[in-house]
């Protein structure tokens, strides 16, 4: 099958430029990636035509001077194009065709479609070359693609004019068919022979799959086909001959590794701080062959953070591993297992997964939302009658915590005066956060005087505030102190050790 393909560049003043679209004569629309593929298959000798429209974007009028004269070998301009120099004015379409005539031979073919144009002002003229001039071009390009093609022999009583032929690059596992043309263009009838009962190639892997009765006559311009087929068994080149009685044509192709469809990340739950998930990586289809990628995990912490270690995969705790595919697989094999454990840390901001395989990248990321504060564990002790401490562990994924709040009750639930307790901790939290390694981690302890017995104290309500909002605990219970035996003293948990 051939494709023609229309590969656009626009070069264009600054004051405004035109613009080549697609148009099957009903639709118009913007070639996109300046790339204008067309369906195939062109079939050799068969004449095929497009239809570039060329669009004034410009905003004032415009003169087309030039239109090319020549565009290559295969190529030419329609004889019913417009006739230039020529006006065009703003946002008016001028349509050019373009004709192509697929030669029997070439695999591929090329040509430079270029136009010149000018602003037409007051004391401007359409005249003609000589008109000071931008250029819009576009490089027509023929190529190979798919799974068929066709070539001519066109047989004389001297041999036929096509020596060789080359079948399209063809995956492992599929076949490519080519129809040859067994075209007689002379005035002497021609009979052919048939061909000898023996493989086209060592390893049989060019057959010939449909052919005309032989031996063959062809009168003077007639024709008959016969359909060639390539299946390469591994991606490697192969060579073959297709022989007529003493008329032999050699006979290329090349096998490539089967394809695979493209891989996805699914990710077995919502992604937020402070959180183990799985990762697998699945193919919609079985993978053809063995195969090996790599799997990367990065992490863009939000604005005014830094980068939290503790977001990695698990066993090894790394970001980056490799993973395969054997044959007949639907799911990765990531290290020794079918799936990837990681970790979310407690910070916020953009993590995402990558993974690198057969050329190409597929990527999976998820936002990590700033959230209130998320408390682990807490104790509230009676370290003396004297004193009352409360611990609170857990992590600020924002590191914005600013106010703490403490209310105070006594065994008959009555508040204790002074009432609710406020501490602005912005200063305090902010230089922890910025010297600690541990992402949005904390560990807080709050110490409370107490003038008479603590024992009449028995619950406290604490609140944590941050840029998101408050977490509060409710009725946290106050216990004495349990003696903790360590080396070296420190106090435990606000509680003394001994």
């Amino acid at each position: 099958m051939k494709r023609l393909c229309v590969l656009a560049s626009i070069a264009a003043a600054a004051w405004g430029q035109l613009q080549l679209n697609s148009f099957d004569g009903i639709n118009e629309a913007p070639i996109p990636n300046n790339v204008y593929n067309l369906p195939g298959p062109f079939s050799v000798g068969v004449n095929q035509s497009i239809r570039v429209r060329v669009r004034n974007r410009s905003g004032q009028v415009t003169c087309i001077v030039r239109n090319p004269a020549s565009l290559g070998t295969g190529f030419s301009l329609d004889a019913g194009n417009p006739t230039v120099p020529a006006i065009l004015a703003a946002d008016a379409a001028m349509d050019f065709k373009v004709n192509f005539l697929p030669p029997a031979t070439a695999r591929s073919a090329s040509a430079n479609f270029e136009i010149q144009y000018a602003p037409l002002t007051a004391s401007a003229t359409c005249s003609g070359p000589n008109t000071p001039t931008n250029i819009i071009r576009a490089d027509l390009i023929i190529q190979v693609s798919g799974i068929t093609a066709s070539a001519t022999l066109s047989l004389t009583p001297a041999g036929p004019a096509v020596t060789q032929i080359q079948f399209p690059i063809t995956q492992t596992g599929q076949k490519s068919t080519l129809r040859v043309y067994l075209n007689n263009p002379s005035s002497t009838t021609l009979t052919i022979p048939a061909p000898p009962d023996t493989p086209l190639d060592a390893r049989n892997t060019f057959t010939i799959v449909s052919q005309p009765a032989f031996p063959l006559t062809l009168n003077p311009t007639e024709s008959a086909a016969v359909d060639l087929q390539f299946a390469p068994a591994t991606p490697t080149a192969y060579v073959g001959a297709f022989v007529l009685g003493a008329l032999s044509i050699t006979l290329h192709g090349n096998g490539s590794a089967p394809a695979f469809s493209a891989p996805s990340i699914v990710v077995d739950s919502a992604l937020v701080s402070g959180i183990q998930a799985r990762l697998a990586i699945t193919l919609p289809t079985a993978a053809p062959s063995q195969a090996t990628g790599t799997l990367t995990l990065t992490f863009q912490p939000a604005a005014g953070s830094v980068d939290d270690t503790a977001i990695h995969f698990l066993v090894p705790a790394i970001r980056r591993l490799s993973f395969n595919f054997n044959t007949g697989d639907t799911v990765a094999t990531i290290g020794t297992a079918k799936e990837a454990l990681f970790q979310t840390g407690t910070t916020a901001g953009k993590l995402t997964f990558s993974i690198d395989f057969q050329n190409a990248t597929t990527q999976l990321s998820s936002t990590i939302s700033a959230h209130t504060i998320a408390v682990d564990s807490t104790i509230a002790n009676r370290p003396n009658d004297a004193q009352l401490t409360i611990q609170v562990t857990g992590y600020d994924n924002s590191k914005s915590a600013t106010q703490l709040g403490f209310t105070f009750y006594d065994t008959a639930g009555v508040t204790v005066p002074p009432g609710r307790i406020t501490y602005d901790a912005t200063r305090d939290f902010s230089q922890f956060f910025a010297q600690s390694k541990g992402g949005g981690m904390f560990s807080l302890l709050a110490q409370f005087p107490v003038k008479g017995s603590t024992t009449h104290v028995a619950v406290v309500d604490v609140d944590l505030t941050n840029s998101v909002g408050t977490t509060t605990l409710a009725k946290l219970r106050f216990s004495p102190c349990t003696p903790v035996i360590v080396t070296p003293c420190t106090n435990v948990n606000g509680c003394p050790c001994q």
